[in-house]
Order: C-alpha cells, then sequence, then structure tokens
C-alpha cells in the first residue's frame, strides 16, 4: 500500500469515524427538536437556507477549490484568497439582508422570515474566514484538525440548539446555532493552520483566483439549487401548506447516512486524486477503487433505510411525522445517486476540467428543476420527492461516464461501479421488504405491556428484520462478486489500526 494511499484511506476513516460521531449528534438534535418544536419552525429554517445556502457558494467565490487546484504553489496565494474570500463574504452577508424583506414578503409571503434570515447571514464572513486555513489542511492531507473542528463546531451547535429550545426560542433555535458553530469552526482551523497574512490583499492575483474559480463556482451554485429547488418550488406554490416541512424533514432523515460516507470522501479524495494529476491512469484506477468501495457500502444503507422509513419515523416522532414517511422512502432511494456524483464531482474537479463541471452541472440542475415543478404541481411533497429521485437516479451514471472518458478506461469496469451494488441491494432488499411484511400486525402482538407497546415492537422488530436481512443477504453476496473490495475493506481498516499501534506499525508498512 503506497504511502498516498495510506494517507487518503487514513483521512477518510478518521473523517468518516468523526461524522458518525456528528451524525449521531446531529441526529440527536433532530430527534429532540422534532419532538419540542412545532412543523412550522422546520419550514422557517428550510425556507431561510433557500436564501442563505445559495448566497454561501457566492462568499466563497469557488476559492476553496481554486486553492486546493494550485496544491504546491498554494502559499503563494493564501494572502490574496483570505482578503478575497473576506469581502466575498461580507458582500454576500449585505445582499442576503438586502434580499431578506422581499424574499419574505413577496415570494413566500413569510413576514415572520425576515429576522432569521438576517442572523443566518452573519455566518457569511465567519464562514469565508475558514477558507484558508480548510484548503491548506486539505492540500497537506492533515484531515485529522479538519475532524477536531466539525467536532468542536457540532457539539456547540447541538448543545445550544437543545438549550434554546428548552428555553422556549423556537426557530431561533435551529437558526442561532449554526451561527456560532461556524465561528467555533474557524478559530479552530486557524489555530490547527495557522497563516501569515499581511496587510496587502495582493489584488493583483485577485484575477487569477476569480478566473479560475468562476466555472467551479458556476457549478457549485447550479448543484446548491438542486439542493435547494424543492423547498423553494414547494414554499411558492403552497405558502399555507406543510409540505416543505415534510420535504425538508425527510430530506434531512433520509440524507443522514449517505451523507456520512459522500461528505468524508470527498473531503479526501479530491486533493488526493489532485495529487495524482500528472499520472492519469493511476489517478482513474484509484478513483475507480473508492467509488466501487463506497456505493458497496453506501448502497445497501439507503436501500435499508427505504424500507423502514415509516418504522424509523413512528419510533422517534410517534405519528408526528408520519406523513414523511412516503417522502422519505422515495429520497432514500435517490440518495444512491450522490454516492457516485459526489466523488464525480472531485474527479472533474482534480483533474482542473472546472468547463465540464460547470456545462454538466448545468444540465443536471435545469433537468432537475423542470421535474420538480411537475411533481410538486402535481403530487405536492410526496411528487416532489419521486421526481428528485428519479433525476438523482437518472442522471448521476451520466455524470459518472463524464468524470470518466470512454478512452481513459473500458466501459465494463465505470457500469460495474454502479450495476453491481444495485443489483445486490435488489436482491436484499426484496428478502427483507418480504420479511417485514410477513411480521405479525400490531394487534397480534401480546405481551405484559399489550397493548401499550405492541406497535413500537413491531417497529422495531421490523428494523432489526431488515438489518438481519441485509446481513444475511448482501454480505455474502459483497465477499463473493467483490472479492478485491472486499479485502481492500478490511485492509484499510487493518491498516489504520497499525498506524495507532507504534509497536506493530513497522510491520503492517513491511507486509504492505
Amino acid at each position: 500500500m503506497t504511502s498516498l494511499t495510506r494517507k487518503t484511506s487514513s483521512g477518510f476513516l478518521w473523517l468518516l469515524g468523526v461524522t458518525i460521531v456528528t451524525q449521531a449528534l446531529s441526529l440527536t438534535q433532530l430527534l429532540v427538536l422534532g419532538n419540542w418544536l412545532e412543523k412550522g419552525a422546520f419550514e422557517l429554517l428550510a425556507l431561510t437556507f433557500t436564501v442563505t445556502s445559495l448566497a454561501a457558494l457566492l462568499q466563497q467565490g469557488g476559492l476553496s477549490q481554486s486553492l486546493v487546484q494550485k496544491h504546491d504553489d498554494i502559499h503563494r496565494w493564501t494572502n490574496a484568497a483570505f482578503w478575497l474570500s473576506l469581502l466575498l463574504g461580507f458582500g454576500a452577508g449585505l445582499a442576503v439582508l438586502g434580499l431578506a424583506w422581499p424574499v419574505s414578503h413577496l415570494l413566500y409571503q413569510r413576514p415572520d422570515l425576515v429576522v432569521l434570515i438576517a442572523i443566518a447571514a452573519i455566518s457569511m464572513p465567519i464562514t469565508a474566514l475558514a477558507t484558508v486555513p480548510d484548503a491548506l489542511l486539505r492540500t497537506e492531507l492533515r484531515f485529522r484538525p479538519i475532524a477536531a473542528a466539525s467536532v468542536a463546531a457540532i457539539v456547540t451547535q447541538v448543545t445550544l440548539a437543545i438549550l434554546m429550545a428548552w428555553a422556549g426560542f423556537g426557530a431561533f433555535s435551529l437558526v442561532v446555532p449554526p451561527v456560532v458553530g461556524a465561528l467555533v469552526r474557524c478559530i479552530t482551523l486557524w489555530a490547527c493552520a495557522p497563516s501569515k497574512i499581511n496587510r496587502s490583499p495582493h489584488t493583483h492575483l485577485w484575477r487569477a483566483l476569480l478566473s479560475s474559480g468562476v466555472l467551479v463556482l458556476t457549478g457549485s451554485i447550479m448543484m446548491a439549487w438542486t439542493y435547494q429547488a424543492a423547498l423553494i418550488i414547494l414554499g411558492w406554490q403552497y405558502p399555507a401548506a406543510t409540505y416543505v416541512a415534510i420535504f425538508y424533514f425527510a430530506w434531512n432523515i433520509s440524507d443522514q447516512g449517505v451523507r456520512v460516507l459522500v461528505n468524508n470522501l470527498q473531503q479526501v479524495l479530491f486533493p488526493s486524486l489532485r495529487s495524482l494529476a500528472d499520472d492519469p491512469q493511476r489517478q482513474t484506477s484509484a478513483f475507480l477503487r473508492a467509488v466501487c468501495l463506497l456505493m458497496l457500502i453506501g448502497t445497501p444503507l439507503a436501500a435499508a433505510q427505504a424500507i423502514v422509513a415509516e418504522h424509523i419515523l413512528r419510533l422517534a416522532w410517534g405519528d408526528k411525522w408520519l406523513a414523511a414517511a412516503p417522502v422519505m422512502t422515495a429520497l432514500s432511494l435517490g440518495m444512491i445517486s450522490r454516492l457516485a456524483f459526489g466523488p464525480s464531482e472531485s474527479l472533474i474537479l482534480a483533474r482542473q476540467r472546472n468547463r465540464t463541471y460547470a456545462v454538466v452541472t448545468t444540465i443536471y440542475a435545469v433537468a432537475f428543476t423542470v421535474a420538480v415543478f411537475a411533481g410538486a404541481y402535481y403530487g405536492a411533497a410526496l411528487g416532489t420527492a419521486i421526481a428528485t429521485a428519479a433525476c438523482m437516479l437518472l442522471l448521476a451514471p451520466a455524470v459518472l461516464f463524464v468524470a470518466v472518458p470512454a478512452p481513459t478506461t473500458r466501459v465494463g469496469p465505470v457500469l460495474r461501479v454502479i450495476a453491481l451494488p444495485v443489483a445486490m441491494s435488489a436482491v436484499a432488499g426484496a428478502a427483507a421488504w418480504f420479511a417485514v411484511h410477513a411480521l405479525p400486525p400490531a394487534a397480534a402482538w401480546s405481551g405484559p405491556w399489550a397493548p401499550r407497546w405492541n406497535l413500537p415492537a413491531r417497529d422495531l422488530a421490523a428494523c432489526v428484520t431488515t438489518a438481519v436481512c441485509f446481513a444475511a443477504v448482501y454480505l455474502p453476496m459483497f465477499r463473493a462478486f467483490a472479492p478485491s473490495e472486499w479485502r481492500e475493506l478490511f485492509d484499510r481498516v487493518r491498516d489504520l489500526r497499525a498506524r495507532r499501534a507504534p509497536a506493530s506499525t513497522s510491520a503492517a508498512n513491511t507486509a504492505s
């Protein structure tokens, strides 16, 4: 195992472990606040983020990706990038403040959004301050400090959110904590990666930074639009209904497992692939191995989640969010596409194909908008979810083939990356679905606490049955049909353990 592979594997596993913790904290926050707060609070949060998320990308200006693309020459650009990102951050914050009133009153007809949007705008310059240290750490493949900053931010955010919700702050308990968390993350990153900043902004370098980042920024805005389009369209078409809250809640739950895998791999994969820019064949091989392993791990998780969506929602929140169950099922299946789409972005950017990235994401955003608009018009929240999932599942494979052009590799290995995990998950999912539906109905369950506990008992049994079926059916197929990926998974975990044990480090490296 090469030094780069060890760094990439270690970085991914480090961030994966930390993100599992942070996602557990986020789920705890969602569990508590989902019970304590009204649906209207989540609707206000979703509508607030439709404004601030797009502005957040404008304030970044594609600078983070551009800095990582500089790689060995990054220190020459850090001072200029710092002042430019700070200027963009304040500009984006002021733009959001200017949009607060017209968006709240004219687009969504919700005057109570003005203050929430204004508070969220404060995070723009704070996030901009973290651009330089974050890019430096990624370029040096130092993912442990990035993980530490993420943990510090999420612990602060979750703790403050729960305290504010308990104190009765309502929707403010969903908007204020992310701002404080962004400040904590910024301080932690600068402590881990200090960089000398001069008073001179080096404005002569700004044009080069923006010109290299504008196409990346265009693509990032298009992708951000796809994440917010459904909420914007639902909020516009149904201002008096709770469809936005239902869709937003279902999206957050269905996205949890996939986000743990994809976000961490993207953080590690982009700088790692960028370091292989001079060896395209090795770069493509590393990419396909990483995506195949990610698909093999993430696809069954998404499929299992789709099967037990109703049972998860009822176990955690009773009947309060049960209307989100079919929406969550559709979105969970759609999330499979993110396992291929996210890493494909990393390869396109690592090869500095910025124009391709902008074109692909623009086409994706246009098709996505048309599909979601039709879904929302004819089927409200569920129709939007079905359209979202269908669009994601159809377009993600196409983006994967764009990322790996046919002349550089055979079509078979690329197709196998998607087809094999999906086929095996379909077989395991069918077995789990029949097993869950074979369980006795709630009224047939008996025990010393019946009938009070019969329904939760069945929901828990459905979740356990699904997990057992996937383990019994999927894992043997994984080992039989993807033996190299099976061995690689355990080799990477074993290598991480060896790195933690000083006494066995040399022996592990020798064996590699």
